[in-house]
This record gives structure tokens, C-alpha cells and sequence, in this order.
């Protein structure tokens, strides 16, 4: 990642993290800048399962969400922005 994103980065560019758990944010905002950085929480509910059969298989409970936003910051229209391009 450290190598990978400089290149990239240019004065309007923002980073976005996705995850399902914390933490990575504030590893993001160190190497790149705090003013990058937008944080998506995903979640999605599964379960792997052993059918009749003895097969492992997944059951979706819910289908899954991400929720977008800034770091340490009030929010601005970045994230909604984005949510719009992802196809909310």
C-alpha cells in the first residue's frame, strides 16, 4: 500500500477504506493524510453450513450494507458523492 497509492494521490484524491471491523482508518490517515480519508463500514450477515449431504454451504441472512463516512471530521457531501457513484 505504500508504494502502490502515491503515485495515485493527487490534490482532490480521497482514500476509502471498507471494512467489517476498526482500525484501519487511522493506518490509512498516517501514511496519506487525515483530509483523505473515508471510512465504510460493511456488514453483512452469513453463515457457512453442512447440508444433508455433508457439503459446506452459506445461508445470506442479509444481503449486506455499507455506511460511509469522514475521519474525525463533520461530515461533507464526499460521502453521499460517493454512495451515488457506488449505485447507493
Amino acid at each position: 500500500m505504500r508504494e502502490l497509492l502515491p503515485p495515485l494521490l493527487h490534490e482532490r484524491t480521497a482514500v476509502l477504506t471498507l471494512q467489517n471491523g476498526l482500525g484501519s482508518d487511522e493506518l490509512v490517515a498516517r501514511l496519506f493524510g487525515a483530509e483523505r480519508v473515508l471510512g465504510g463500514l460493511c456488514f453483512v450477515c452469513l453463515n457457512r453450513v453442512t447440508g444433508a449431504d455433508g457439503a459446506l454451504a452459506i445461508e445470506c441472512y442479509h444481503p449486506g450494507s455499507v455506511s460511509l463516512g469522514e475521519l474525525g471530521r463533520p461530515a461533507t457531501d464526499r460521502p453521499e458523492k460517493l454512495a451515488i457513484l457506488l449505485g447507493d
